[in-house]
């Protein structure tokens, strides 16, 4: 039977600093990748996600969602404005910390 060889301490340390040194790079990496990402988001980006929180939260508070228009809405300055033809229906601000859009104030306008 043959004798295993163990790994000398030198070894396991620099295995070991190899280790930290490519998982500081990646988690460098990630982080620049999501800052991109929320430099990155359009217009058209903010206005697709609001209208789909708006339907979803009319879904969950019971309403019936109006479709907003895209044509009618407005996007401008990390915040988007859903109408259609009746008026107004939600706003919503760019929440850049976390790439996500919060609403500023919802409600279905009256039939």
């Amino acid at each position: 039977m043959s004798a295993i060889n163990e790994p000398s301490l030198d070894a396991i340390k620099s295995t070991s600093a190899i280790i930290s040194h490519w998982h500081a790079l990646l988690m460098r990496a990630i982080i620049r990748l999501r800052v991109r990402r929320a430099d990155a988001m359009t217009e058209s980006e903010m206005l697709r996600k609001a209208i789909r929180h708006f339907a979803g939260w009319c879904e969950r508070h019971g309403r019936v969602a109006s479709q907003p228009s895209r044509d009618l809405s407005e996007v401008s300055e990390g915040q988007v404005i859903l109408r259609n033809v009746r008026g107004e229906l939600a706003r919503y601000v760019l929440d850049e910390k976390h790439n996500r859009m919060r609403p500023r104030s919802l409600g279905s306008p009256a039939a």
